[in-house]
């Protein structure tokens, strides 16, 4: 499984995913988005299981929809927005505990 590379561009929305009470955007600076970006790809590594990173990976960095990820991956459309939001649960999860007692 390929990492999912956190360019400027998705990396908004992956916070977002995390944190839609917006603490992330609240005085962040560039130390804190570096060390927020090195968590959250371990938390991606470690805490996702491989069909969620790959369907994470396929719909914030690839840009496709939950349709086109279901045919590329065979699966049915109800299976890809469940491990879709499974994945983003856990990672809001990890970032409520990062944001409340790490930074």
């Amino acid at each position: 499984m390929k990492n999912i590379p956190l360019t400027h561009e998705n990396q908004d929305y992956l916070f977002y995913i995390m944190d839609s009470s917006s603490k992330m955007q609240q005085s962040t600076n560039q130390s804190q988005i570096k060390k927020l970006k090195k968590i959250l790809q371990k938390a991606i590594e470690m805490e996702l299981t491989e069909k969620q990173k790959q369907i994470l990976l396929m719909y914030y960095y690839e840009n496709k929809n939950q349709r086109q990820i279901a045919e590329e991956l065979s699966m049915n459309q109800s299976n890809v927005s469940r491990n879709l939001r499974q994945a983003e649960r856990k990672l809001k999860k990890i970032n409520e505990y990062i944001t409340d007692y790490a930074l």
